[in-house]
């Protein structure tokens, strides 16, 4: 199996719905289309703390996402079965990976 049919399982047990430019005429909505890390933070205990905070991901396809620049907003809506409820974002960065993904780094909006 190839690298994109693994991630087409992937998308498809993990995958949240996401909708790029909402309310504007270039509005469009992918079902199962990115695959949504959230924030986190990582506490070293012992004799150093350590404090690691992560902006939220959303990892797409690219010949979805492809043409989303800095700024862009987007929609990922709920996903009660990932515990995920969802959200109004901006793209604060946009990362191709090169091999047919598209790494989005965001900020609330």
């Amino acid at each position: 199996m190839d690298f994109m049919a693994d991630l087409s399982i992937l998308f498809a047990d993990s995958g949240v719905d996401v909708t790029l430019w909402p309310g504007t005429e270039r509005e469009i909505r992918h079902e199962r289309g990115g695959l949504y890390d959230g924030p986190f933070e990582l506490v070293q205990l012992g004799d150093r703390v350590g404090h690691m905070s992560l902006a939220p991901m959303l990892t797409m396809r690219a010949e979805h996402a492809g043409a989303v620049v800095q700024g862009d907003r987007l929609t990922v809506h709920p996903s009660p079965a990932l515990g995920l409820a969802g959200g109004d974002f901006k793209v604060s960065q946009p990362q191709p990976d090169g091999q047919g993904l598209i790494i989005l780094e965001l900020k609330r909006a």
